[in-house]
Formats: C-alpha cells, structure tokens, sequence
C-alpha cells in the first residue's frame, strides 16, 4: 500500500511540477565526483555524463524546455556537451565554498546569462563576483564573454537568489561580515543588467565565513547558517530587496550548522551540521511552533569520527529538488581527501526526504534512495534561484504600490520644485504625487514639509586705504568708497544679497608697525619679526643689522618674515636695529627705524 501511494504521489508531481516553466531550469544537476541528477522527466535518474568535480559548490542551468544549458563548480564552466567552454577554465572561485556559484539567466534576452561566484576563506581571491556567458556563441554552445568581475570584497561562501516580485527579474544575495555586523548586499538583475546592491545591515554575533544562505521557493524567507553561529530566519521583500530578522534560532553546543533547506510550504526548516568530534546530523525545524529552537528532531545522525564503526560518513547538503523533495548528499571521510577516481571517499548513492512539509518522522526520510553509478556525491549539491523549484511562479501581489516619503525638501525663493510626475509648486506645504516605481507600478509619494529658503541679506563695514582696491564677495574690485553689493550662495545653495559698505582710510593712517621683540624659540608662538599694515606700500627694502653694524637680515620688498636667524643659525639674544625703506601706494617714500630684541 505504501508503494501504491508513494507512486500516485509521483505521479501527481509528474502531472503538476512542469506548469512552471522556469520548473525546467532546475532540470539537470551535477555534483560530486561526477554524479548528476536528472529531473527531465519529473522522476530523477542518475546522470553519469557529467564532469564536474567539485568538493561542495556547484550549479547548473537548463532552458526552459530542460535542455542542458551549463554546469560550473566556480572555478570552470562546462558546455552542454560536457566540454569546457571557451575562457571557461581558471574562474576567480573556489570549488570548497559552500556555495561557490549561482547561474541567473539574464531577464529578457534568451542567450546571456550571469554566473556568480563567491570566495569566503582564500584571502587573496575573497568576495562576490560575476562572469557573463553569451549561448548565442560556440554555435549555440556559449562563450565567457565578461570574466571576474568585482562586486564586493571580502567576501563569504554564501550565495543565493530568488525572483523579484515582478516575476521577471532577480535578486542575488550574499553576505559580507564584520565582527559582529553582517552586511547583506542584494543585488537585482534586470532587462539593463545588475544593479547597485540594496544593502541590509545587521548586527549579529559569532558568524564565520563558511557560511550558508538559502531563500524559500517563493523568495520571502531567507536562512543564513555559519560554522559555530545559531541560525537565523529573515523576513525578505522581493519587491525592495530588503530584509530584516525574524527569528534565531540556537544550535547546540559545539555545534556547526552547514547547510539548509525550507520546505516547499515555508514550515519546515531543515538543517545539516556537525558536532565536534562525535556526530553529523539531518535535523528539523517547526518554523510554526512558538519556541522553533525546542520543536528540532533530528532526522538521521551519524558517527563521523576517523574508526567508527559504521564508516558511514559525513551528511553533506539538503537541497530542495523540483519533484519537491529534499536530497541530502554525505561523504564518507574513511578513504583519503583526495579527488581521485578510483578512490571514493564518499558514497555514491543519495538519500531523501519524501515529504519534507511533514513533521518529524513523518517526512519520510530514505537512506541510499537512488545509486549513481559508483559517482561520490561528496559535500555538495547545486545552487538555483529558488523559485526554480517551485511548483508556481512568483506571487505578483507582492508588487504592492510602495508609498515613500520625501521629508523637508526646499527650494530657494523665487525658484520652484518640480514633483516626480512633472508638476512645478512655489508654495510651502505637503504634498502628494504618484509615480512609477522600479517595477513600473504606480506608487504614492509624500513630500512632507516643502521650505523655501528667503534670499538672505547680509551687511559688511570694511575699509581701505586711499591708493589701494577693494575686492568685493564676489570677486570683483573697486577702488572708490560706497556701498556695493555681490550676490552669493548661501549654505543651502539659495542666493544670498551681501551689501558692502566702504570707506577710503587716508595713507597717513597707514603706518607700519613693526614689533619691538619676539622669541623665535620654535614654540609656535611668536616666533618670526613680521610687519604689519604692509598692504599700505607697494614695495620696501628692509635690513636687520646686530650692535656692530653687521647686517644679519635683507630683504627686498619684504617678501619674507625674519625667523631670527643669519646664515640659517640662530643670532644671539640681543637687540638689533632695522631700517625700513618703503614707497607707499601714493608713491611718496618714507623710512622707519628702529630696533627690536630677541628673546628666547
């Protein structure tokens, strides 16, 4: 009876799973040592026809009709007939990050996609990357066309991406952290390409590189694990690409949580992870219970320890498939970390999980459910946009009208505001406008507070002296007394009136004040002979003579302040005597004398 049920259960899937078409993009997988997953057909076969080799990362893509398309493990691409693609080989990746690459066709253009790679624990090579594939080239085959390209840096081995609410377009995600703040980039990709990132900013202790994010089928939960952290359940908008934390859930001592999965029905919360020096472990998560960390089970366990008993390895990745099942990868650690062929160091069957909405046992977890052909599975399974698990497509009411506030905007006086649909205003108020946002919705904006900045006056007294010019505010010179104005901005970018108000000081008012003494002893502080109403002549010669008549200081038209020194060494304390022989701006000649001591 169970087997009658299970394959009507099958065939339901069979009937129903491909009405999605983007379904189809999760045809083909290809992990391992070369095993690989069929899901053409609505029920998985083995694949031996794959190359890939990769410790734990990987993805594949596949059209929208299930043909195979590309594989890669981050560091190389391979073409559909198993071949490396042209500037395929020696990605900036690394096939021992968790999730080392996501494949994301290029919203409405058939023929480009984008492969992101991500590099968290190589210090040299760490962030977030993207390399762009053209299928229209290599007669259909595709060629690298773009390579390596820089988003952020550092970087972790998390990476994930879910489909924007508009059903269209893509968000990719990954996470960078900082201590105890981890700073989410989401990054969308639409028909003009990839986009600057939204970027959440959280703070969160104890996260580690090795880290794991994994989005629901329909993109609105988000689940982010790291070695040594709890794990932690976010709240996504597909729309805006923001996220915020919804729920912590703790992990057990000595634990490290390496990979999971939501269940198709966002109630389930599964987990791989591994306790130091004892077990591996396939748990679950009642996301609906009221105390999530209470309602764990674990679903399988095993000794991973070097000699246990069984030898039945490490519990790699849960991934959920298009049949929507869970397959669950492990890794059998008693052969040689090595890749070699003949030597498989993991098994080279995959296990399941049946009906992953179900609580506890119930979700009908199978050891060795499908053999592959004596491929090693190893740690990894491959990475899609979620939804192309999905049995639908994305919920487009989630697209709902955004309503956003523009808060204290000005606008100077005599000048108006342009509103976002084209409208001018010039009057203080509140007002509101609706536009188109990013997904060519209609949205409603508020502009709270408009201000208009008055056109500022501000008075300046000043003077100068008969013979000489003034410069004005704004740059310009006069040389008559008056009143003048320049117009300016002022702080807020407005026009500012600065009325100027100048009188002519007489040339007798204007006398050089030389100091009597200073102290250059190099301590900031009066330390240099300077002489001041200087701006009064238009040229002076000047010479500093000690007690005996010996000059120590010369210069013509003043052009340096004396620091106390002749010959670049220090003169003695002592006074000195200067003369002083200036014409002045009108022309006439005077000369002042007198002497001035240095103190130190």
């Amino acid at each position: 009876m169970k087997i009658k049920i299970f394959f009507l259960f099958v065939s339901f899937l069979t009937v129903t799973t491909f009405s999605y078409a983007q379904l189809k993009r999760a045809a083909h997988w290809y992990f391992g040592y070369q095993a690989g997953l069929d899901f053409s057909l609505g029920t998985p076969h083995a694949d031996t026809t794959g190359k890939l080799i990769s410790i734990e990362g990987c993805s594949t893509m596949s059209d929208t009709t299930g043909k195979l398309l590309f594989y890669s493990n981050g560091e190389m691409i391979w073409n559909s007939h198993h071949l490396i693609m042209p500037n395929g080989n020696q990605l900036i990746g690394d096939q021992s990050s968790s999730q080392s690459s996501l494949i994301v066709p290029k919203p409405g253009n058939d023929f480009i996609y984008y492969l992101f790679s991500s590099v968290g624990d190589i210090p040299e090579l760490t962030g977030l990357r993207y390399t762009i594939i053209d299928m229209s080239l290599d007669g259909g085959l595709g060629d690298v066309i773009s390579k390596d390209n820089l988003l952020f840096t550092p970087g972790t081995e998390s990476l994930a991406g879910t489909m924007h609410c508009n059903a269209k377009d893509y968000w990719i995600v990954s996470v960078q952290f900082a201590g105890t703040v981890a700073k989410f980039y989401a990054y969308l990709l639409n028909s003009t390409g990839l986009n600057s990132p939204v970027i959440s900013t959280l703070s969160i202790p104890s996260l580690n590189n090795v880290a794991f994010l994994n989005f629901s089928q329909d993109g609105k939960l988000l689940a982010l694990n790291s070695l040594g952290s709890a794990i932690y359940l976010f709240d996504f908008n597909t729309q805006t690409g923001q996220l915020t934390l919804k729920q912590t859930i703790l992990d057990r001592i000595n634990e490290n949580v390496y990979s999971n999965a939501i269940s198709p029905d966002n109630s389930k919360l599964y987990i791989t992870s591994w306790v130091a020096g004892g077990y591996s472990y396939l748990s679950q998560f009642n996301l609906t219970a009221s105390n999530i960390t209470a309602s764990r089970v674990d679903i399988d366990s095993v000794d991973y320890r070097d000699g246990s008993p069984n030898g039945y390895g490490f519990i790699g990745q849960v991934k959920l498939a298009p049949d929507q099942r869970m397959y669950v990868s492990r890794w059998n650690q008693d052969h040689p970390f090595q890749t070699n062929p003949d030597t498989y160091y993991s098994l080279d069957s995959i296990d399941v999980v049946n009906f992953p909405n179900l609580s506890g046992n119930s979700c009908g977890f199978q050891r060795n459910f499908l053999c592959l052909d004596h491929k090693p599975t190893m740690e990894g399974l491959p990475n899609f946009i979620s939804n192309f698990t999905s049995l639908t497509p994305p919920d487009t009411n989630a697209c709902a009208n955004l309503g956003f506030t523009i808060i204290n905007t000005a606008i100077c006086a005599g000048e108006s505001y342009q509103l976002p649909s084209g409208g001018l205003i010039n009057k203080r108020g509140t007002y509101k406008d609706t536009v188109r946002n990013v997904t060519g919705n209609d949205s409603l904006l508020t502009i709270v507070n408009l201000t208009i900045n008055p056109i500022e006056t501000i008075s300046i007294t000043d003077s100068f002296y008969n013979g000489q010019s003034y410069t004005l505010p704004s740059g310009n010179r006069v040389n008559a007394a008056g009143v003048y104005q320049s117009i300016l901005k002022d702080r807020n970018g407005c026009d500012s009136i600065i009325n100027t108000t100048l009188k002519v000081r007489l040339l007798a008012d204007c006398i050089l004040n030389p100091p009597k003494a200073f102290t250059p002893n190099e301590d900031g502080n009066n330390d240099v002979w300077v002489v001041t109403n200087s701006e009064c002549i238009r040229y002076s010669i000047v010479n500093i003579y000690n007690r005996w008549g010996g000059l120590v200081y010369h210069s013509d038209n003043y052009n340096n302040d004396w620091d106390g020194k002749y010959q670049n060494k220090p003169v003695a304390d002592g006074t000195y005597y200067y003369v002083i022989k200036a014409i002045y701006n009108d022309s006439s000649v005077r000369t002042l004398t007198g002497n001035v001591t240095i103190i130190r």
